[in-house]
């Protein structure tokens, strides 16, 4: 699946331009103070869960849209994808 992706300056997209790594990588903050080894280890860990379980909604609702237009097969691929991310 080939997709082409242009900027609104017209210049490349990188890896860390189109991920927003920048932005990304800046929500991991711990709020303990004095701040806790374990705790950025839990804030990643869920932030990680809530992006699987944002993939998951999105693979389920377009199995249900695939499962009214009749392409069922496609429907349980996607439904499959949700069971191996589970």
């Amino acid at each position: 699946m080939a997709v082409s992706v242009k900027s609104a300056q017209r210049k490349p997209l990188s890896y860390k331009g189109y991920l927003k790594l920048d932005e990304l990588l800046s929500l991991q903050k711990p709020l303990s103070k004095p701040a806790q080894h374990d705790e950025l280890l839990f804030v990643i860990a869920h932030q990680v869960y809530e992006l699987w379980f944002k993939l998951m909604v999105d693979e389920l609702e377009t199995a249900i849209s695939l499962m009214s237009s009749g392409d069922l097969y496609e429907a349980a691929r996607l439904v499959r994808r949700v069971v191996t991310i589970q």
